[in-house]
């Protein structure tokens, strides 16, 4: 205590020389951080994943749109020629975005797998054509853009996916972490000055 009291405007600067070189070094960080690393590409479900992608194209739907009827067609059955004429519509938008490849619907399929089992609700799904961090800002984008009612008021659309739902937690944690810091910060602030003085 007595070594830092005798040399506290040193100590002082150099604290703040290192929050400044810290900051410097660091702020660039965030742009270096990815999402993802939940699998174990030696592990053999992963390889058994690669094997179908490679020979039969296969993978899980990056987008899943979930569609229903709005305003006067709401509750009513996606099988009804305005939703579903509205629906098709939908997926040919869908399928025209740039990054989105192997577009399917309920409506083109008639798969009942894709139908709820109250017949209101159905299905559009597609995959990206990227991955990682590019594919959950694509949908991040895609989400925004045909999340709510169509602009023709026919039908109500909700957007789903793994990459949607990881853009959603990503954006939301910043956020948080944000506001957390803009009170923690002052309130450690104020801490230090009343113990130490």
């Amino acid at each position: 205590g007595a070594f830092a009291v005798r040399r506290r405007v040193p100590i002082l600067v150099l604290a703040v020389l290192f929050v400044v070189v810290s900051a410097v070094l660091g702020g660039g960080v965030v742009s270096r951080l990815s999402s993802g690393g939940f699998d174990d590409p030696g592990s053999d479900s992963a390889k058994a994943a690669a094997a179908l992608a490679d020979r039969f194209d296969a993978g899980p739907s990056d987008i899943v749109l979930v569609v229903g009827g709005a305003g006067s067609a709401a509750g009513s059955s996606v099988d009804t020629p305005a939703v579903a004429a509205a629906a098709t519509a939908l997926a040919e938008t869908l399928a025209k975005e740039s990054g989105v490849r192997d577009v399917s619907s309920y409506w083109a399929t008639k798969a009942p797998a894709m139908r709820s089992t109250d017949g209101t609700l159905a299905l559009v799904t597609a995959r990206l054509t990227q991955s990682g961090d590019a594919a959950q800002t694509r949908a991040g984008q895609l989400a925004e853009e045909l999340a709510g009612p169509t602009p023709d008021g026919v039908l109500d659309v909700h957007v789903s996916g793994a990459p949607v739902v990881f853009h959603e937690v990503g954006h939301t944690i910043e956020k948080d972490l944000a506001r957390a810091e803009s009170i923690a910060i002052p309130i450690t602030m104020l801490l230090l000055l009343l113990v130490f003085g």
